[in-house]
């Protein structure tokens, strides 16, 4: 998900920490997780986080939103396995914080280039 090799500033590199443990903590949760909420909870302008995470990873916040959301989505699935349960798909992407099915899928045909 991240570029390799970047050059950003010792600021960008703190804004980043706190920019990923943001994405990590909230995207799961609230569906409606917008990039004004996010500048609003790293206290970073809303245009250079705009720009930052552009430089980082490349896409758009939308799509990077959305990746986070289907890492989590593995995560809720390997817990499942794991406890031996009875994986519902169509939970496991509400859990998540996809809007809906249609979404999810089209991240995860988008991550494996399909």
């Amino acid at each position: 998900m991240i570029k390799i090799f970047l050059k950003i500033s010792i600021e960008e590199l703190i804004i980043f920490k706190r920019l990923e443990k943001a994405l990590i903590e909230f995207v799961p949760i609230k569906s409606d997780f917008r990039l004004y909420h996010l500048a609003y909870i790293i206290d970073y302008p809303l245009n250079k986080t705009t720009k930052l995470i552009k430089k980082i990873y490349g896409n758009r916040f939308d799509v990077v939103v959305n990746q986070y959301r289907l890492l989590h989505l593995e995560e809720l699935m390997n817990k499942e396995l794991f406890q031996e349960k009875k994986i519902i798909i169509s939970d496991l992407i509400k859990k998540s914080g996809f809007r809906s099915k249609s979404t999810y899928y089209a991240t995860l045909k988008r991550r494996n280039d399909i």
